[in-house]
Parts: structure tokens; C-alpha cells; sequence
């Protein structure tokens, strides 16, 4: 029992107010509802509060002193006993009269047990197994409840399953779970007040476990099929497949692995003969199970009756007989197969009958002999030398006329099912129709049905079988209105099917619509039109404008006289893509006819021809505008610019056109391929180019307006084509490349024109800072010739502005924009090292041969210059300052540091720092050099495994591989009775070597020699000689 306490709990507002009789747990709760309802007339200052056992006048006091509050837990009571309370409130007078409770019970507080599990437990458990399994449940209740745990309705194993208490919670725990601890788990909390039970499932996950019934169904010399049945356990999971593993009898390694998702795997590529173990693995999602072994099994072929024919099964059924067809079987016995026997036993009759006596060595056979509407049973067994097989399982027919469904198959393949023809072309769509009963065979157009046959689409139908018909629909010279969808369907009673093929006829298009004529004009009309209601099929490529003169006037012919030929269509324009076009050139007060035609890729079509139009103009034309002028000229180029004329011929003017000739030529060519229609900033201007130079030109304007175009002007003054000459453009500011405390080296860029005459040179101007005037250096007769200056005698700290004027033979151009402000000092320069050379030329250096590493330095001032050498040579300090090896030399100006290493060897691989300093900071370079050198001897070379024909050398790395990888080793050897040695490999990849090809008896020396990329090492030559022999 948990917190058995003796007390009583009052807690009340008003000590006057009793507290109902009853039964009650401890401790005791009771609430008043306020304070005496008369103090007295004074002060409430606390009250008293006593006990007592019913039936007894012993009142013991429960308070020590005046108690403030309205609520005291009672201590001193005795469990089980029945109690009274008296509260007597006090002030300054006194005591006041007592108030009582109703008898009270003491005993503990009863609370049913309650269970709480987290939602995650309570949901279901997943654990793999091998991990700790904890279930934690919480267990409340007063008195605190009896736990009791099941798993699958049974108590736990103790030895395994472990129950722990920590404080409210109860948990399971199993350490190293198993599969066998999947299932149920129930916890049950009881006490005097009810019992709560809660539950949660728990999944252990894990491989799967052995397959079972492994064996071998069918064996032969080519391929053994093996079967088996999933595990008794699948781990908790799908099983996803097997693997199937093989070994030769001989060896120890399992070799080609194959999964199967089902179980069974057919072994292939095995060897007549040869004796084979298997072992077959199940996976799921968690990995693989143990294996299951089987074997050894011997591939030969089994002798003895074939195996039952497969897939036995029917094709075509009559009123009295049914054709079978069947597949060999899966294995001939280990003898060829010579035939097949067929056995029948109608419903009534009690036993199977052969049909044929004589074997059959097809696989089809028809019997023939059956009653109508009969159910019999077929078997068929097959037979080779060693005998007969067991028949196979029987197949129920009924002996009835087959039912097949309808199918449509075309005999033709038409791409996307659609056929594209030319008009004039004929059309064929043929169809194979099965079905039993034979199907009735319709032919739809666009949903319609084809009644009948017509000379324009021929339909033939004819029965070919049982139950094949074929069927063909025939146009025997398309036209557009053969365009369409047809739909051939076949149906019987078994239902319907059918095939469509969708049909496009091409043809020229139809004529064009609705051509008008707008905006006449004195020389040209707009024509307009809508485009065919039928394209052909095809997309309109072009339209096709034509017009006709129309003889207004026929002057009349005298007798014997020839009428004049009549006007032909003349063709405007074959290439017309919009709907409208634009007619030019036509004589004014003259009537035309006017005609359109459409255009596809298959032809032309009828033409689209207007009602007779008068051209004539409501306009009159431009006059000449003023005389042009020739504003600027070059070489090649000219800019003209003229007035518009002062006749407008009541039109707004549209554009200009410009024609030009040389001065001694009558021919006036024609400039702008497009009129001018837009004004410039200073007028009426048009820029000539592609002129040659040196030629004199005139050049004259025409307007055009609406009506055509005017005369030309007057032509202007003539000009020659040559580039003019100026004064060069100013160059650019001034900027400083260089400076000390008493000069500025100045620099800049050259005018971007030179005005037609080479620069002479350029004159420098100084400003003083705080001064508003220049101050010319050097004046025409001493032009600095070059983009750069160096301003001397300068006074230190102090700032000024530069700027530069380049100088032709016309003239001067206008000054630069000045420079920045240019203070006065020495230029301090952070030192700068570039190490003159490629990177690959220091990282791979050939031992013997030179190398230097060369630098340059920068810096202001000029910097102290340091080399140091990190490696394996030995080396020493160099004019106080370097310290490289001892074999190097060292070169070294204000500018230039350059090492040499007259012959590098391998030692001499390592870090070169070069390290530059002067005030501004300094600056470290580090160089890589390796050198590279052939590999050193290889070691300890020893002869082992002596045979009478062969011995194995073994050998270890030489102590230098020459810093490249050894790519193989080389072997030769020696007779102690040859001089010479001979070459025993190509090349040796390891370190050891079985020498092959020995004399027995012979004593033999041999060496060894490493190779890299830089060619070969030294040998090492064994310390004595071997002598081939077998070991005794």
C-alpha cells in the first residue's frame, strides 16, 4: 500500500459550515462556503480544531496554536476508525461556539489503475533482429497495482525476458532480440479498485531462413533443374528472390551466382559428366538467409520414358471431331522421341480408349468420330525406346461448333493507319476477317453506311475458310470528295470489331475569293482577296497575279483587213504570299482586267478574275526639288543635302531618289536602292558610299509622291572623292607610368584621327597646382616624337597637371583633358618575382643534365634578393647571402637572380625559395625541382624452388626507384660454361621469377635489372651459382 497516512484533510472556508457524513479515503478534501457569519465584534483571529472516535467524549486537540488558514490536514488518526471534527473560532473574547462534521471514515483513497504507453509502442513495434528490444509502460493507481506481463497469451521466459520496475513505469526488456520474440505483448494492472490491460505488437525483422526441399526434377548432360519451397520463415518480409550457387565436386569456391525471383532456376552450361554440389540462398529485403546445400549431382542423362507432352491443348472443335496440338516434352528420357498416342473416354464410358492405333510423329492430330454435345476427356502420352510416358493431366471438351469472336486485320500496311493519294490515283484497302460464325462484314464512310457497290467504290467480300473471309474496298480514281474516315466492321453473335483507315485525297486547290481592287493610282492599283475554300489537302505555297489590256476602242476594219490580235494574260507575279499585292507600272487612263490563282504542290488552280479597271490619278506629280549641295566628302563617302521642291503635285511627298554621275560621263546611275523618307537633324540629307577615289561627281535629287516620281533637280557642284585634311584630334589625358622626388614619366594614347596627315609629334604643357595658367615644355620645333615623356627638375612634393596637343602638318589639335593631380615622390613598389621558365621544365629534370631557374625582380626600392635550397644536397652559404649547394653557381643584378646546377643529380631534388625585401614588404617564390634518374640495383637476389628444368629468383626494391615508378624488371642468366649472358623475359611485373627452360646438371648465375621511364639500372648478379636439380 503506497502513501498510508493517518490524516484527516479539512479544507473549508467557514468553520461554522458541517461537513457532510459519508465514507472517505485518505486524505480527507471538503470545501465551505465563507467565514462565521457573526465575529463577535471583533477580529477573527483563528481557530482551534479538535478530534474525536464516534462514540467517544475524548477530544483530543489537533492544533498546537490558532490556526490562520481555513483548511488543516488532521494527523493522529487511526485507519479504518470513524472520526468527528469540531472547529471553534477565536477572537479577543474568547472561544466562540464549536461547529461539527459528520462522522468521517479514515482509509486510503481508491483509484483504478491506469495504463499509458507512447503512441509509437502502442502502434506496433519493428525492430531488427540482434537489437535490445524495450517496451516502457506507465502504471498509475492507488493502491499501486499488481503487474503482470504475457507475450502470446504466455508468461515470459525468465531467461531471456527481463521485467524491470523504474519508478511508475514497468518495461520489457530483451536483449539481442530473435525472431521467435515476434507477437503479442500484454500487460495487465490490477488492485482492489479494477484491472486495466493494454497491449502492443511487436515484429522482429530479419533474413529469411533456410529454403526447404531442395532437390534436383529433372537432370540431363546438358542442364539440371532444381525446385524447392520458400522458408518456414520468411523473416518477416517479402521475399524477393533466391540465388543459386554452384561448384565443381573438385574445387571449394562457389561460382556463378544466379537469382531467380521464383523457386526453381534451370542450371545451364554445365559439362557432361562433371559432379556438381548447389546451394540455393533466400533474399529479402533485409539480406540473405542461410544456405541449403545439395549435391553432389552428376550431369548425365537419365535413362528411361520421356516426360508427358506440354501444353496440350485444343484449336478447332466440330460438331463430331476436335484437332490438338501439344508441345515435346521437357525431357525426351534420354532417348529421341518417336511419336505420340491420344486417349478419349466419353463422359459415360469408365475408361480412357486409345484413338490412334498407329503412333503419330506430329505434334497435331485431329479426332474425328465424336458425338455432338458430348463432354469427353483427351490425354496424350508420347513414347521413345525405352517406352511410353505417363499420360498428362486430361483436358474436358465439349464436342460443339467453336464460337470465335470477330477480328479485322489489314492486309496492308498503312503508316498511322492512313492513306495519302493524288487525285486521280486509285485506292485499295483490303482486310482478312475471322470469326466463327462467320461475321457480317459492313463498310462506313465518316460513319455512314456504304449500302452497295458503285462504280466509283467497289466493295468484294468472299468466305476464304471456316472462319476466314477477306474484304476490300476499291476506288479505282480518288477524288477530293473520296476524303475520310472508312471503317470496315465485322460482328456475330460473339460481338463486333473493327478497323478504320483514315483517307486524304490531294488535288490543286479551288480558285481564290472575293478579289477587289483599291487605292488606284496613276501607275499602280492594290488587288485583295480571300483565300480557297479548299486548299487540296496541301498548304497554299504562292498565288499567281496576271493582268490583261482591254481594247477600249476597236477601230474598224476595212474588207480583206486582219482583226489585230486579241490581248493575252501577261504575268505580274508568280511568288505572291499575302493575300493582296500591290500592280505597278501600268499606263495611266488605260483598262486592265486582273486575275488571281492559287498554288499548292500539286498544281494550280482556276483563277479568280475582276471586272475592268481604269487606271487613272487623282494626283499630279512632284516638281524638281533645289539644287543639292555636297556637305561633307571623303575618299569613298559623300553627304548631300537639298530643299524639298515647292510643288508638291498636291501629294504629300513619300520619299526622294538620288542619282549619280562622274563629271565625264552622260550616265546617271541610280544611288539609294530604297527612297529616302526620313529627315535628318540638319534637313533633307543622304550619305553616298562605295565611291572611288579620286573621281570628280555631280549628283541630283527627284521627289515622289503618291501620283510617282518627278523630275530630277538641277545638278550640284562637282567634287572629288578625297579624304579632307585637318588638324589631328586631341589624344588622350595624360597618365602616369613612373615617378621620383624630381621627375614625372608620363604616357597616352595617340589621337584616334590623325586629320589626313601623319603626327609629327606632341607638345607637353605643365600646370602648377593653385595656378589657373599652362606652361608649354617644349614648343613645334622640338615635338616629342614619341607617347611618352619623362618631365625633369621637378620640385619634390609639390603637385601639378599635365596635358598633351599633337601636332600635323596642318596644325595643332585641341589640348588633351588634363591629368590627374600628380604629387611629387618617390614611387615605393611591393617586390614582384616571376620565375622566367615552365613549370614542367624544374619538375622533371634528367640526372646529368643542367637546369636554372631564372628571375626577375621588380620592386622600388630595388629589392635584397635570398636563395635557400631545402633537400638531401649538402650546401652552404654563397657570397653571405645564399644558401644553395655546394655544386650550384648563383647570378644576381637589381632586376635579375638566375641559379645554375651545371650537372643535377638526384640529391639535388628539393625546394629552391627565392625571397625578395626592400621597404614596401617582401616577396617568397617557392620552386619544385625533382630530378629524375634511372632506378638503383634491386637487392638481396636469391635463388629458391630448384627443380631439374626450372628455379625461382625472388629480389627486393632497390633502394632508389630514380623518383619514377618502376614499370618491370629484366632477367638474365649464365652457364658457368658461357661467357655470354642471355636474355630470360620481355619484362617482369613482380618481385620473383620462375626461370623456365634449364639443363639439368647445369650450374647457372643470373641478374637482375629494374627499368623506369628513364631507362634501366644496374644488375645485381646472385652470389653464387645454382645448379638445377631435383630436390632429394
Amino acid at each position: 500500500m503506497r502513501n498510508n497516512l493517518n490524516r484527516i484533510l479539512l479544507s473549508s472556508t467557514s468553520w461554522t459550515s458541517y461537513l457532510p457524513s459519508g465514507k472517505y479515503h485518505r486524505p480527507l478534501h471538503r470545501r465551505g462556503v465563507g467565514p462565521p457569519a457573526d465575529n463577535g465584534g471583533g477580529e477573527i483571529m483563528g481557530y482551534q480544531v479538535d478530534k474525536a472516535m464516534v462514540g467517544s467524549k475524548d477530544w483530543s486537540r489537533s492544533t498546537e496554536r490558532l490556526w490562520k488558514s481555513r483548511a488543516l490536514t488532521v494527523f493522529g488518526v487511526r485507519e479504518g476508525a470513524k472520526y468527528q471534527v469540531k472547529v471553534i473560532a477565536c477572537n479577543a473574547a474568547g472561544e466562540g461556539a464549536p461547529g461539527f462534521t459528520e462522522s468521517v471514515f479514515v482509509r486510503n483513497p481508491a483509484e483504478k489503475p491506469v495504463i499509458e504507453m507512447e503512441l509509437a509502442i502502442k502502434a506496433g513495434v519493428f525492430i531488427r533482429a540482434g537489437e535490445n528490444l524495450r517496451l516502457p509502460a506507465t502504471v498509475t493507481g492507488k493502491p499501486y497495482p499488481s503487474i503482470e506481463w504475457t507475450i502470446e497469451d504466455s508468461k515470459p521466459d525468465k531467461d531471456r525476458v527481463e521485467i524491470l520496475t523504474e519508478g511508475n513505469d514497468s518495461i520489457v526488456s530483451i536483449k539481442n532480440v530473435q525472431r521467435k520474440d515476434s507477437g503479442k505483448y500484454h500487460i495487465s494492472a490490477c488492485n482492489p479498485s479494477g484491472i486495466k490491460n493494454a497491449s502492443t505488437r511487436v515484429e522482429v525483422m530479419d533474413v529469411p531462413g533456410p529454403v526447404t526441399d531442395l532437390k534436383p526434377v529433372v537432370v540431363t548432360r546438358k542442364m539440371i533443374f532444381l525446385n524447392w519451397d520458400d522458408p518456414d520463415d520468411d523473416g518477416g518480409s517479402d521475399l524477393i528472390g533466391f540465388i543459386v550457387e554452384r561448384r565443381d565436386i573438385k574445387m571449394h569456391t562457389w561460382r556463378q551466382p544466379v537469382e531467380t525471383p521464383s523457386s526453381k532456376c534451370e542450371c545451364v552450361g554445365i559439362m557432361e559428366g562433371q559432379e556438381y554440389m548447389f546451394r540455393v540462398i533466400a533474399k529479402n529485403k533485409f539480406g540473405l538467409g542461410p544456405p541449403v546445400e545439395l549435391g553432389p549431382i552428376k550431369a548425365v542423362d537419365p535413362q528411361g520414358p520421356p516426360s508427358y507432352p506440354e501444353k496440350f491443348h485444343y484449336t478447332e472443335r466440330t460438331k463430331n471431331s476436335v484437332t490438338f496440338t501439344w508441345k515435346p516434352p521437357r525431357n525426351d528420357g534420354g532417348s529421341p522421341v518417336i511419336g505420340y498416342f491420344i486417349e478419349k473416354k466419353r463422359q459415360d464410358e469408365p475408361a480412357f480408349v486409345l484413338h490412334n492405333k498407329e503412333i503419330c510423329p506430329s505434334m497435331t492430330m485431329t479426332v474425328e468420330g465424336l458425338e455432338e454435345d458430348w463432354p469427353y476427356e483427351f490425354r496424350i502420352k508420347c513414347a521413345n525406346l525405352m517406352g511410353e510416358s505417363e499420360p498428362s493431366i486430361p483436358l474436358n471438351v465439349v464436342i460443339q461448333d467453336d464460337e470465335v469472336p470477330p477480328e479485322v486485320h489489314m492486309l496492308k500496311h498503312f503508316k498511322g493507319d492512313s492513306i495519302i493519294v493524288k487525285k486521280g490515283e486509285p485506292i485499295e484497302i483490303p482486310a482478312n476477317i475471322i470469326g466463327l460464325p462467320i461475321p457480317t462484314i459492313e463498310w462506313t464512310k465518316d460513319d455512314v453506311l456504304i449500302a452497295e457497290s458503285t462504280e466509283a467504290q467497289v466493295i468484294e467480300t468472299e468466305v476464304t475458310g471456316r472462319l476466314n473471309a477477306r474484304t476490300k474496298l476499291s476506288i479505282p480514281a480518288a477524288n477530293r470528295r473520296d476524303r475520310g474516315c472508312f471503317t470496315v466492321t465485322a460482328s456475330n453473335n460473339m460481338g463486333s470489331a473493327h478497323h478504320t483507315i483514315s483517307v486524304m485525297v490531294l488535288d490543286r486547290p479551288v480558285p481564290p475569293r472575293n478579289l477587289t481592287v483599291s487605292n488606284i493610282r496613276a501607275e499602280s492599283c492594290y488587288l485583295h482577296w480571300d483565300a480557297p475554300l479548299d486548299n487540296g489537302g496541301s498548304e497554299l505555297t504562292n498565288y499567281i497575279i496576271e493582268k490583261k489590256d482591254v481594247m477600249t476602242d476597236q477601230p474598224e476594219l476595212e474588207e480583206g483587213q486582219e482583226a489585230p490580235p486579241e490581248a493575252q494574260w501577261v504575268e505580274v507575279n508568280s511568288s505572291v504570299i499575302d493575300r493582296k499585292f500591290g500592280v505597278w507600272n501600268l499606263e495611266t487612263n488605260k483598262s486592265y482586267l486582273f486575275r488571281v490563282k492559287a498554288q499548292n504542290r500539286y498544281g494550280i488552280s482556276d483563277p479568280c478574275t475582276t471586272e475592268e479597271v481604269m487606271i487613272s490619278d487623282p494626283f499630279g506629280l512632284p516638281g524638281p526639288p533645289e539644287k543639292p549641295t555636297i556637305a561633307e566628302y571623303s575618299k569613298t563617302t559623300m553627304t548631300l543635302s537639298w530643299e524639298p521642291p515647292r510643288d508638291t503635285g498636291g501629294s504629300m511627298i513619300v520619299g526622294y531618289w538620288l542619282e549619280k554621275r562622274e563629271k565625264s560621263s552622260d550616265y546617271w546611275a541610280k544611288v539609294n536602292k530604297m527612297p529616302v523618307t526620313k529627315r535628318g537633324m540638319k534637313g533633307w540629307e543622304y550619305q553616298v558610299v562605295r565611291l572611288i577615289e579620286g573621281t570628280e561627281y555631280e549628283f541630283r535629287v527627284a521627289a515622289s509622291n503618291s501620283a510617282g516620281t518627278g523630275p530630277f533637280s538641277t545638278p550640284s557642284d562637282s567634287a572629288f572623292a578625297v579624304d579632307p585634311i585637318t588638324p589631328p584630334s586631341m589624344p588622350a589625358a595624360p597618365e602616369v607610368v613612373d615617378k621620383t622626388k624630381h621627375s614625372v614619366t608620363l604616357a597616352w594614347t595617340p589621337p584616334e584621327k590623325d586629320g589626313g596627315s601623319p603626327i609629327k609629334g606632341y607638345i607637353i604643357e605643365i600646370q602648377d597646382e593653385g595656378s589657373s595658367g599652362w606652361q608649354r615644355v617644349n614648343d613645334v620645333d622640338s615635338l616629342v616624337p614619341t607617347t611618352e615623356f619623362t618631365m625633369p627638375s621637378l620640385r619634390e612634393l609639390k603637385r601639378y597637371f599635365f596635358r598633351v596637343i599633337a601636332v600635323n602638318d596642318i596644325g595643332e589639335s585641341d589640348p588633351s583633358p588634363r591629368s590627374a593631380e600628380v604629387l611629387v615622390q618617390d614611387v615605393q613598389l611591393i617586390p614582384a618575382i616571376n620565375i622566367d621558365m615552365m613549370v614542367d621544365d624544374l619538375l622533371y629534370v634528367r640526372a646529368g643534365d643542367a637546369f636554372k631557374i631564372p628571375a626577375t625582380i621588380k620592386g622600388r626600392p630595388a629589392p635584397k634578393v635570398t636563395w635557400e635550397f631545402t633537400g638531401k644536397a649538402k650546401s652552404h652559404k654563397k657570397n653571405k647571402l645564399h644558401t644553395l649547394p655546394v655544386d650550384s653557381e648563383v647570378e644576381s643584378t637589381d632586376t635579375t637572380s638566375i641559379v645554375t646546377v651545371p650537372v643535377s643529380l638526384r640529391t639535388h631534388s628539393g625546394r629552391y625559395t627565392i625571397t625578395a625585401k626592400n621597404k614596401s614588404g617582401q616577396k617568397h617564390v617557392n620552386v619544385r625541382v625533382n630530378v629524375l634518374d634511372v632506378p638503383g640495383a634491386p637487392k638481396d637476389l636469391r635463388v629458391t624452388d630448384i627443380t631439374r628444368s626450372t628455379m625461382r629468383l625472388i629480389w627486393k626494391l632497390p633502394d632508389s626507384d630514380g623518383g619514377e615508378r618502376i614499370k618491370s624488371y629484366f632477367i638474365e642468366k649464365k652457364s658457368t660454361n658461357d661467357k655470354a649472358w642471355t636474355k630470360v623475359n620481355t619484362a617482369c611485373a613482380s618481385q620473383a621469377f620462375v626461370v623456365p627452360g634449364l639443363l639439368e646438371g647445369q650450374d647457372y648465375l643470373f641478374r637482375v635489372c629494374a627499368e623506369n621511364r628513364l631507362g634501366f639500372g644496374p644488375f645485381t648478379i646472385t652470389a653464387e651459382p645454382a645448379r638445377a636439380s631435383d630436390p632429394i
